[in-house]
């Protein structure tokens, strides 16, 4: 059985605190985007260009909404790059349009 993010114990724990943070400021938390690793990509360049293209739909969503997020925040450091990326590709400037934060202070 492979594993996803969303079974993992600790994943859970998180969603519950970030969910509880979200209703205690009175702010309708983001879905979250979980999406599994493709098997078929072959290095590391193609595994980043399929997360940014993974996130530029989810970003749209959002980020062109009209009541659009300030911040992101993802499940670990190294996944900001690729969030990054995805929001040029959006025309959104993460340097000054949005805060984009990892949660864990890892990267593979």
């Amino acid at each position: 059985v492979p594993l996803s993010a969303s079974t993992l114990y600790w994943y859970q724990a998180r969603l519950r605190g970030y969910e509880k943070a979200m209703a205690e400021a009175g702010i309708k938390p983001l879905t979250p985007l979980v999406h599994a690793d493709s098997p078929t990509v072959p290095g590391v360049r193609e595994e980043f260009d399929h997360s940014v293209y993974a996130l530029v739909g989810y970003l749209m969503q959002h980020l062109q909404s009209p009541n659009p997020p300030d911040a992101l925040m993802a499940v670990s450091d190294g996944h900001t790059f690729s969030i990054h990326s995805a929001c040029r590709l959006c025309g959104i400037d993460p340097a000054r349009d949005l805060t984009v934060v990892g949660y864990d202070n890892y990267y593979y």
